[in-house]
């Protein structure tokens, strides 16, 4: 009975050890450099993905689309869940605090890196800071081969790194749950699309 005992505590612990083990590898590939070849692979990919039209188009170096419409708490009588708790559901990940990490280590991401990538980067960022808006912002646009701005949110990935949320905006927006399958990135599902 104590040599069954002590073999069941081992597997346990060792069983331990090793979601320990992959949590923390998962979260050393979570780094700036993997979500710019991310984004880099999702953004080029005019055949499949088709996000944005060209990398002549403009791309805004602020992420700042709102969160959807988020579906009401079954827990609290009227709230709606948070914006985590919603991207943990739509990537099928129980840990919301893994999604709460990507979302603050996401605040600090520079979206600028995409023109080592060739991405034709337009400061919205600067502009916002100056208190330049939407409108005049669309202007500094008009004499370019493509009119306006594309803005894609920083992704947010599952602990497999096989599954990305991420939202999307032009002229209108969607948000997207892509999936890695056979080493491409294609779209999972489309969770919502609107148009401004």
């Amino acid at each position: 009975m104590k040599k069954t005992l002590q073999i069941l505590f081992t597997l346990i612990f060792i069983s331990c050890l090793e979601n320990k083990k992959e949590l923390i590898q998962t979260e050393l590939k979570i780094t700036n450099e993997f979500k710019i070849e991310i984004l880099n692979q999702i953004l080029s990919d005019t055949i499949d993905l088709k996000l944005m039209r060209s990398k002549e188009m403009y791309l805004s170096n602020y992420d700042g689309i709102p969160p959807p419409v988020l579906p009401m708490d079954t827990k609290r009588s009227g709230y709606s869940i948070t914006h985590s708790e919603y991207i943990a559901q739509q990537l099928g990940v129980n840990d919301v605090e893994f999604i709460k990490k990507q979302m603050a280590d996401n605040k600090r991401f520079d979206l600028n890196k995409l023109s080592e990538y060739g991405f034709n980067i337009l400061d919205v960022k600067g502009y916002l800071d100056k208190e330049i808006y939407y409108s005049k912002i669309l202007e500094k646009t008009e004499n370019q081969k493509y009119y306006g701005f594309f803005t894609v949110s920083i992704p947010i990935f599952n602990k497999s790194l096989n599954k990305a949320y991420i939202r999307t905006m032009d002229f209108g927006g969607e948000t997207l749950l892509l999936k890695k399958i056979n080493d491409k990135w294609l779209i999972d599902k489309k969770i919502d699309s609107w148009i401004d």
